[in-house]
């Protein structure tokens, strides 16, 4: 850490830009229904009570409601929430047309999120009028796509973390620069305010005398190595505007899908299967859409009761059919023992590689099979929505596994480094 340090560059003002879409999830609902504008609106996974909201509205969160919270008591806190099922291809459709504004610009820019990005501005153009000229440009640009439906709060600082958390404190649609005034900013938040920092980390700094964002700001680089280490040392450095945080994405090594299955835990090898398929449905669409093959899958199950257990199937003839993908799950779910209900599935494809070696054995069943999920994928992309799902899933009714959560795939696909 201390030859890391030595080589960071000073913190420069006006150098990294964090765009934060504003209730994202819910504003692209409101923008492809015209009825829910201006209305409380609830994004959720599933549609009975106790599920729970994963994106709300501006005019839902004023009311207090907040991502996390169970249906039956957001509609308590708001009366009249409309509860609306999330829509992924429709939040990557939007996500893929903010990020080619973002790439428009001057700009180096990643993807941070299906809804957050950062943009780190040369050299030649870090100062308040040039950033607030492109600030305005990216606004005028999402405002001529979808008016005021969808809008984003930006934030301006020395590095991605201090931007992010600018971009967080004028929501929403603000902008907000954090330079020289970090003691100022720092006193007006709590621990639980800073990015990082959840419950178990708070209880960490109040066991250090840390009570506020301001004393860790105050507190010396020695305290913070000794008390918590090379994390201690990198908070040091963070609140003062030093970039410790920047982490270029890797090239796909895997491909994975983990989900809860609510509303009803699994207990029979057959009811499993409904969310087999389907997450290899989706884990073949996304194959399929990077032009990647995989050569590896893994399955995991995780049990009411804690238990944790798994299979894997390696060196396999390149894949990214989603017939064969489920047929090697069913092969693994085999080989697993189902004692309990099933919590939580997860799902990874790796050894994932774009050089296509074909199985001359089973091409015409492959080709087949391809040209019947391409069909499906087009479908989906164009409706934004997975219209088409396998009859074998059918009796299950209504269980939407392409759930939309922070991807490293669609992040690399819409971030443009050098």
């Amino acid at each position: 850490m201390d030859s890391l340090i030595a080589q960071l560059p000073r913190p420069q003002p006006y150098s990294t830009l964090y765009v934060d879409m504003d209730s994202f999830f819910a504003s692209v609902e409101q923008f492809y229904m015209p009825e829910l504008r201006g209305k409380p609106v609830g994004v959720a996974t599933g549609r009975s009570q106790g599920a729970s909201i994963i994106a709300a509205s501006v005019e839902a969160k004023r009311m207090g409601v907040r991502g996390g919270t169970k249906i039956d008591t957001a509609c308590l806190m708001c009366p009249g929430l409309i509860i609306v099922h999330n829509s992924p291809n429709s939040y990557r459709a939007i996500h893929r047309q903010i990020m080619a504004i973002l790439q428009d610009t001057y700009c180096m820019v990643q993807a941070k999120s299906i809804d957050e990005a950062v943009l780190k501005i040369p050299h030649y153009a870090q100062n308040r009028e040039p950033v607030f000229t492109l600030i305005k440009a990216i606004k005028k640009q999402l405002y001529s796509l979808y008016n005021e439906h969808i809008q984003c709060s930006i934030g301006v600082s020395s590095n991605m973390w201090l931007a992010k958390m600018a971009a967080s404190y004028k929501k929403p649609n603000g902008t907000f620069v954090i330079h020289a005034n970090k003691q100022e900013f720092y006193a007006n938040l709590s621990l639980l305010a800073l990015t990082g920092i959840g419950y178990r980390m708070k209880k960490r700094m109040l066991a250090l005398g840390l009570y506020t964002p301001l004393d860790i700001y105050t507190a010396s680089r020695l305290f913070l190595r000794r008390a918590l280490g090379v994390e201690g040392e990198k908070w040091y450095f963070r609140m003062r505007g030093y970039e410790v945080d920047e982490h270029p994405f890797k090239r796909h090594q895997s491909l994975s899908h983990q989900i809860t299955t609510v509303p009803e835990y699994p207990e029979t090898p057959a009811k499993i299967t409904t969310y087999l398929i389907k997450i290899a449905e989706v884990l073949g669409k996304r194959l399929r859409d990077k032009q990647l093959k995989a050569r590896s899958i893994y399955l995991g199950l995780y049990s009411v009761d804690y238990v944790y257990q798994s299979k894997e199937l390696k060196k396999l003839i390149e894949f990214n059919d989603s017939k064969i993908l489920t047929r090697y799950l069913l092969l693994l779910l085999k080989k697993l023992t189902i004692h309990a209900k099933i919590k939580k599935i997860t799902v990874s494809v790796s050894d994932v590689t774009s050089n296509w070696q074909i199985d001359m054995e089973s091409y015409l069943e492959k080709e087949q099979s391809n040209s019947l999920y391409s069909g499906i994928d087009t479908l989906s992309e164009k409706y934004h929505h997975n219209l088409v799902n396998s009859l074998q899933t059918l009796h299950s009714g209504h269980i939407d596994l392409e759930r939309v959560g922070f991807a490293g795939d669609i992040m690399r696909e819409t971030s443009a480094l050098s």
